[in-house]
């Protein structure tokens, strides 16, 4: 990949992937969250204020390949 490195999903700033992402997140928590690229990643806060981490994972409770890790 001539010293080049690929961006995994979470590291790629597309309406897309923000679709897919929050198409997760309501999956997963059972409510809608505004996403937000910021930093090299995606973030999601929810109508609480509450904000998750956007992470790629394959295992364990996963949606379109996401899954979140709550940050305070």
């Amino acid at each position: 990949m001539n010293g080049r490195h690929a961006k995994l999903p979470s590291q790629r700033d597309t309406e897309s992937v923000a679709k897919k992402i929050r198409g997760a997140f309501r999956a997963i928590f059972r409510r809608r969250g505004r996403t937000f690229f910021e930093h090299g990643h995606w973030w999601v806060e929810d109508d609480d204020g509450r904000h998750y981490d956007a992470v790629d994972a394959v295992r364990g409770r996963s949606v379109n390949g996401f899954d979140f890790e709550e940050v305070g």
